[in-house]
């Protein structure tokens, strides 16, 4: 398991874990596609609600496996333009559902996920949301 970001190392350490510094811009994007599934993680103030990565990890193209909340079930419709769990069981069910997938399977979801974020979900169209 890859982790990127700012001083993980400070709070996770296993044999099976390699820790990145974080990235940004382009390199974002590739690091996001490289990989088969991304792991979204909330924070305490948002447990049933969303994140960034809701929006930009299948924006990019990439698998979100993320916690099942409200939004994230309004957002996207669940095995097909995202995956979500609801304790650790579930999660590591999801992580094997996802990686045994057939790569033109995988390809049809990064494709179907990108263009739903990029045609539902882009700022402006969030903003009238709230005006």
């Amino acid at each position: 398991m890859h982790v990127y970001g700012h001083e993980w190392n400070k709070h996770l350490s296993h044999p099976n874990l390699t820790i990145h510094s974080a990235v940004y811009e382009k390199e974002y994007y590739k690091t996001l596609r490289k990989y088969r599934v991304q792991l979204n993680i909330m924070r305490m103030h948002n447990l049933n609600s969303h994140n960034m990565r809701s929006i930009e990890t299948p924006g990019c193209g990439a698998i979100m496996l993320a916690p099942r909340t409200k939004d994230h079930e309004a957002f996207f419709e669940e095995g097909k333009e995202a995956f979500f769990y609801g304790d650790l069981k579930e999660l590591i069910e999801q992580i094997d559902t996802i990686m045994s997938l057939d790569v033109t399977v995988v390809f049809n979801l990064r494709k179907k996920m990108r263009d739903k974020v990029l045609n539902h979900f882009t700022y402006s169209r969030l903003v009238k949301n709230f005006i």
